[in-house]
This record gives structure tokens, sequence and C-alpha cells, in this order.
């Protein structure tokens, strides 16, 4: 089925090829090396000092995140058909992922923003622990998974950007433009699986249905991951309000409603999806009811307390 969607993916990805934007993350920060950088240099780690706690441990979240792509790619890659246009496109991904985790190391490395030492161990635990990509050999899967995972993340620079913008101009300015790569891998990605759909409802929305409930977001093995996303959400940067939105968002685009699946375990999955919105809803009410102010501390944020 995969061969068969070949030529959809050759032309979606010369698409995002025609679409790509060509940017180096050394060009994106003053160059310690060169004394013209110096004053710029400068400016930058001052501003930096104003960062908050929450986001500098959210930023380390991304970083190990990012940084995480050697997982991620072995994951894909070994779930595609071998010298083909999926492959092809894997590759482009990686080169264009591997961008992320740079600039937001380098700027790291530049400003003192973490403590490196730090986020090192977190880096190196999260490697050592691998990831489970919850795919369970199923290819179908691995296409809802992206089309979330692509989206999530985007989200997520976007409202560090934002946040951490008003404090440092810099780090919110490639932040925006590591978010206009995902977004570009998000459209990949979910139309993609709209193929998939098309050849093949029934087993597709059984894998949709297996993901969308409450997709895990990479990096659940490193070191004080559920408080670090719990400080994501409180900070406003990734929140079970953006999945919600997200799952929407997908459902529309994927007109998940209008397919008629032939086979009643394709019609229980189609019904378990359109479900998802409204459930999500119901958890992030109790949630939100009950969320007290809670202190966070961190020793990549140099062990700071703070309170969200």
């Amino acid at each position: 089925m995969l061969r068969s969607i070949e030529p959809l993916v050759a032309g979606l990805a010369r698409q995002h090829e025609a679409k790509a934007e060509e940017w180096w993350p050394s060009a994106e920060l003053p160059r310690a090396y060169l004394p013209e950088d110096a004053g710029r240099l400068a400016e930058m780690q001052r501003r930096s000092k104003g960062i908050p706690p929450a986001v500098r441990a959210c930023l380390a979240l991304n970083i190990v995140t990012e940084e995480g792509l050697p997982l991620f790619h072995q994951a894909l890659t070994n779930m595609l058909p071998a010298a083909s246009a999926f492959l092809s496109w894997a590759h482009r991904w990686t080169a264009e992922e591997d961008r992320h985790g740079h600039v937001m190391r380098d700027y790291a490395s530049l400003t003192g923003i973490v403590d490196e030492i730090a986020l090192d161990r977190m880096q190196f635990a999260f490697l050592r622990n691998g990831w489970d990509d919850g795919w369970d050999g199923d290819p179908f899967r691995v296409f809802v998974y992206t089309s979330l995972q692509e989206r999530a993340t985007q989200i997520a620079h976007q409202q560090t950007a934002a946040i951490a913008g008003q404090y440092e101009p810099v780090l919110g300015g490639f932040l925006k433009t590591v978010a206009r790569d995902e977004a570009r891998h998000y459209a990949f990605y979910r139309a993609v699986f709209a193929g998939v759909l098309d050849a093949d409802v029934d087993d597709a929305l059984e894998s949709a249905a297996a993901i969308m409930p409450l997709m895990a977001m990479p990096g659940g093995s490193m070191p004080q991951y559920r408080d670090l996303a719990e400080t994501a959400s409180r900070a406003g940067i990734y929140t079970l309000r953006h999945y919600h939105d997200l799952v929407q968002e997908l459902i529309r685009f994927w007109a998940i409603g209008n397919r008629t699946p032939s086979t009643d375990r394709g019609r229980a999955a189609r019904d378990r999806i359109m479900g998802i919105p409204a459930r999500l809803t119901k958890i992030a009410d109790r949630m939100e009811a009950a969320r007290t102010a809670r202190a966070f501390q961190f020793e990549v944020a140099f062990g700071h307390e703070f309170t969200l």
C-alpha cells in the first residue's frame, strides 16, 4: 500500500523543497570569533539574563527533544520502504530538523541561559534510555504520529518565541524560523496520511484511533520530564487545550466524519476518533479546576525555584 502512494509522496516532497526556507544556525547568532559581532553578542547576553527560570526550563526541554534526532531518524527509517521516495524524504527531514537543536544549543552556549552540564546529562539520559515510539510496527501510525508531533512542536516553538521574545528578540526570532520548518513538515505528513486514508480507510482509521486519543510527546525518558511538561503547560507553551485544537484541526483536514469504512472495526475507529475532542475538553476542564499554584525547581535552570 505504501508503494502505491509513492507518487503522492514524491510530489509532496517536491512541493516541500520548492517552499523550503534556506537558513543556517550560524547565521542566526552573533559569532564570538568575529570582532564586529562583539557588540551584538554582548547585548544578546545582557538581555538573556532577564529570561525567567520557567522559560529556561522549557527551552532545555525543547533542546533535548530536538537533539533526540538520532532516535527519531532511526525509528522513521526503520518503518519506511527502502530506496523509496519515503526514505529520500526522511533524509531531507532529518537534515532540516538537525538545524533546530543546533541553533538552540549554540544560543544556550553563547548566553549561559541554562546549566550546560545539567543539559548534557539530560540529553545523555534521553539518548541512553531510548524512545518508545508506540507505533507497534504499524507504518500507518507513523504518519498520524508525525502529523500530530510536528504541529505540536510548531506550537511549542511559537509559544516559546512569543514569551521569550519579550525578553530577548534573537531567541524569539530564530524560534519563529524553527516553527516555520515544523509547519512545513506538518503539512507534508498530514497530506501523506490523507493519501493513506484514501487508499485503505479501515486500517488507517484504526491506526489513527490508536494514536490520537492522547499522543505522547517524545522525551518521556529524560530526567524530570513530567515536571518539565507540566511547566510548559502552566506557562502556556503547550497545553492540553492546544492538543484539543490540533486534534480537531486534523479531524477536519482528514474529513474523518465523512469517511465511509466498509467494516465494523473501521466504523468503530471513526466513531472513537470523533469523540476525542469532547473527551479532551472534559479532561482539560477537570485539570484546570483542580490546579493550584505549585513550585518547580530544575538543575538545568540553575536550581532557581519558581511558582506557576
